[in-house]
């Protein structure tokens, strides 16, 4: 779990998990651009994290960031998430990325919270788009479950 763990250890480094303030402090900045119509989601280049002139919600614009500085903190040179194209959400580095993500948002400290609550409902509890609700509530559920013995 290489995206957890660094979630963890980026949050106990920088003392909390404020995403906006986390950012400015590794001295990423961010950015609009137009995307000219392409599927992007964000991308970062030279320590500017890029994201469009307009995203879907808070959620989404939140869960973006975060899955950039999941690429910082983890990868080199694979800076890139597009919207809807399942072949990416295979690609091992974006899985980490997502992985980062979810768990940098919604962190091992909340996870008592996730008791109970729908995908939907961890959307509207943390403010992420529904990915990031998707892979942290996956994430809970195989934990809270007991392990199949057999």
């Amino acid at each position: 779990m290489l995206g957890r763990d660094k979630a963890a250890e980026i949050i106990r480094e920088h003392g909390s998990n404020d995403l906006y303030e986390v950012i400015r402090s590794e001295g990423l900045s961010i950015a609009r651009l137009d995307f000219g119509g392409a599927r992007f989601r964000e991308f970062s280049v030279n320590g500017v994290i890029f994201l469009p002139l307009e995203t879907e919600s808070e959620a989404e614009e939140r869960s973006s960031l975060a899955h950039a500085l999941g690429h910082h903190f983890l990868h080199v040179g694979n800076q890139v998430w597009m919207r809807g194209l399942d072949s990416m959400w295979s690609w091992k580095q974006e899985r980490q990325a997502e992985e980062f993500a979810a768990w940098f948002l919604i962190p091992e400290a909340d996870e008592s919270r996730l008791e109970g609550l729908s995908a939907s409902e961890i959307c509207d509890e943390f403010d992420v788009d529904a990915r990031i609700a998707e892979v942290r509530a996956g994430e809970w559920r195989r934990r809270a479950s007991p392990q199949d013995s057999g």
